[in-house]
């Protein structure tokens, strides 16, 4: 039983090998083309704020999350040099998130943003997602009456589905769920690029693998005889 249990280990062991690196990137299709994506706090209330998540597939055997870039252009007012954002990761179940999934709620984590030049990049992160589709995105937390607004740009195009966005509190008159940005105008994928170490299975691992499993299966076969 004790060679049954070290052939697995090792098999595990050569599934895969950690690359680091960009994990998913879609650039901006220019600097004029985007959506809201802010928490704004206008005249104190929060029924401007609104919230958006992209479709993102986490493939080979999962990833590690270090840091994510959205990219903002300057609508009017000026950001400042560093703020926090609000950071939510879903599942992905159908075409948008699900009504559950609440961007204002609190349970996602808040880290430190820095904006350089209209790019803002949570940086410092360790979030260890299963291979899968998710709804990622950060929204900045900015107070409009002191620093004013910027948009999300769009990327250059829609991988997989169109952003999705939502407005709780319906300041806008959109309705207060989750809609994609057509809502707004058209519907688009907002720019983002995600970066980390991933676990991607080695093309000899996997032949490796099923010689194992039949060599597991067979000696199996003898303890059982036995």
């Amino acid at each position: 039983m004790l060679i049954c249990r070290t052939l697995v280990v090792l098999c595990l062991l050569a599934a895969s090998q950690c690359f680091a690196g960009v994990l998913w990137d879609q650039q901006p299709f220019d600097t004029s083309t985007g959506y809201i994506n802010q928490v704004l706090g206008y005249g104190g209330s929060s029924s401007y704020d609104t919230y958006q998540v992209h479709d993102v597939t986490v493939t080979g055997g999962g990833w590690n999350i270090t840091s994510i870039t959205e990219y903002f252009t300057s609508g009017f007012g000026n950001w400042p040099g560093s703020f926090n954002a609000k950071l939510n990761i879903f599942p992905l179940i159908g075409s948008l998130p699900q009504p559950a999934d609440d961007p204002g709620s609190g349970l996602s984590p808040i880290y430190a943003a820095q904006d350089v030049g209209g790019t803002v990049t949570l940086s410092g992160l360790n979030i260890n997602l299963a291979p899968g589709s998710y709804w990622i995105g950060f929204t900045p937390i900015v107070n409009f009456d002191s620093y004013g607004q910027e948009f999300q740009l769009a990327a250059a195009s829609i991988v997989g589905k169109p952003s999705g966005i939502r407005n709780p509190g319906n300041g806008f008159g959109e309705g207060a769920d989750w809609m994609t940005t057509a809502a707004f105008g058209t519907a688009l994928d907002g720019a983002i690029t995600i970066n980390g170490d991933a676990s991607i299975p080695e093309p000899g691992t996997v032949s490796l693998l099923g010689a194992g499993g039949l060599l597991l299966a067979g000696l199996l076969k003898r303890v059982r005889r036995a």
